[in-house]
């Protein structure tokens, strides 16, 4: 049993639907989910990877948009800006503790994105790193993450992945277990849904 209905839940349906496909999957989903913007980080990559989701399908399914970075604004100071890349490889010109020295001894020191990831200089003019030999290392294939409309890449894992598992809608009240086993989901009403119904 998967308790909830929303992105999380899906992409763990999805997952156990390709890896077992013998399971009795049943989710509960409490209404429709909430149809926000969901960021995701570069771990999504090995997730899309493992479910054999490609970046034109997953881009139209679930309306996403590549990014490349995260941004924050005042979270380290009043009017100050920090990214956080969502790239896996770094710059190998500088090592890590060279920085770390030059930021102890040094006022003007660049951000740690910019030395390491210096694609977040593109991304903090909007743009997409691409085909730009002065910002290499740089891999789409795995130096991004996306921006995704979270329902509708839950409806594209339910109508792709879990066609064959039960869905029940609604809320659950509580769960109840036997030492660390779960022996049933209660759901408002009273019901207690069980493994296997």
């Amino acid at each position: 049993m998967i308790a909830g209905g929303g992105t999380s839940a899906w992409m763990t349906a999805a997952a156990f639907c390709k890896t077992f496909p013998s399971w009795d999957i049943t989710i509960i989903k409490g209404g429709n989910p909430i149809g926000v913007g969901e960021s995701t980080t570069p771990h999504i990559n090995q997730y899309l990877h493992y479910m054999g989701i490609d970046d034109i399908t997953f881009l139209k399914e679930a309306k996403a948009t590549y990014k490349s970075s995260s941004r924050f604004e005042d979270f380290s100071g009043l009017d100050e800006v920090f990214h956080y890349p969502n790239g896996q490889t770094l710059h190998a010109d500088v090592l890590y503790h060279q920085w770390m020295i030059g930021k102890t001894y040094c006022t003007h020191m660049p951000p740690f994105a910019e030395v390491f990831m210096p694609f977040v200089a593109v991304a903090e003019e909007g743009k997409l790193p691409l085909n730009n030999r002065l910002l290499e290392p740089y891999d789409l294939n795995k130096d991004r993450s996306f921006h995704i409309d979270g329902e509708a890449f839950s409806k594209y894992l339910e109508e792709t992945y879990c066609r064959h598992i039960k869905v029940v809608d609604n809320n659950v009240k509580s769960v109840r277990y036997k030492g660390r086993d779960i022996t049933c989901v209660v759901v408002e009403g009273g019901n207690c849904i069980n493994r296997g119904q």
